[in-house]
């Protein structure tokens, strides 16, 4: 089971506000075959109304609107790269996609503890969709440790000790971290439902780790006057 951190139906799901993209992928048979076409690309998908329905029937969610859908865009950048990657597997896989919104501490936790039956479940992938430091004035964030030299070294310092934080996969750390340096990560709503459905099988005596696979920056701010986006890569494994 694998983790990835950075990806028009009606029949998505969301919780509360609009924020970043969290998707189940469960590998069985086709029962349904929804098409999209997305810059000459043809996904095959589906909505594994099962799922849906046990997720539905938690009273937890709630229908994301049509304008709330047009406005999400990270499903729109994941689903060419997840068809790609599932080519070999393109008739056993479905997907059940969820837009996590602005949670608060506990409604993670509450969440994580929902979602955790189905990350110990070995047929399930979940991908997690999220940037990571949004620096520059465009993005209202300035953050800047001198000690660390330019600019773009102490945006990466600051990005790697989250990283870092991630992967001890403690919920409250990152909560800690966040509140400490206010880091502009965008997913990091959906990294605490995450760490906290990792915190309840971890309970459960389920081993798993997590690792960072790679890391880039849009740019290298060297001025005040620069600004740019980092990127991430990670995986959870369940041992």
């Amino acid at each position: 089971m694998w983790l990835f951190l950075d990806v028009h139906f009606p029949l998505w799901i969301y919780i509360e506000h609009h924020y970043m993209t969290f998707i189940l992928i469960k590998r069985v048979p086709l029962s349904m075959q929804i098409y999209c076409r997305m810059s000459q690309l043809r996904i095959r998908c589906l909505c594994i109304f099962p799922v849906y329905g046990e997720l539905w029937k938690t009273g937890m969610f709630e229908r994301m609107s049509l304008q709330t859908d047009e406005d999400e865009h990270s499903i729109e950048m994941h689903l060419p790269y997840i068809a790609k990657t599932m080519e070999s597997h393109k008739d056993d896989v479905t997907i059940v996609p969820v837009l996590v919104g602005a949670l608060s501490e506990s409604k993670e936790q509450e969440f994580g503890k929902l979602f955790s039956k189905y990350l110990a479940d070995p047929t399930n992938l979940f991908v997690i969709s999220s940037d990571f430091c949004h620096w520059g004035q465009r993005f209202r964030y300035t953050y800047y440790d001198e000690s660390q030299g330019e600019i773009y070294r102490s945006i990466e310092n600051l990005d790697k000790m989250g990283m870092s934080i991630i992967e001890q996969l403690d919920p409250t750390y990152f909560s800690n971290y966040l509140k400490k340096y206010h880091n502009t990560i965008c997913g990091r709503h959906p990294i605490g439902v995450l760490l906290s459905a990792a915190t309840e099988l971890q309970k459960n005596g389920v081993n798993m780790s997590f690792s960072f696979l790679n890391y880039a920056q849009s740019s290298q701010c060297r001025s005040w006057q620069d600004s740019s986006v980092s990127y991430a890569a990670g995986a959870l494994v369940v041992h």
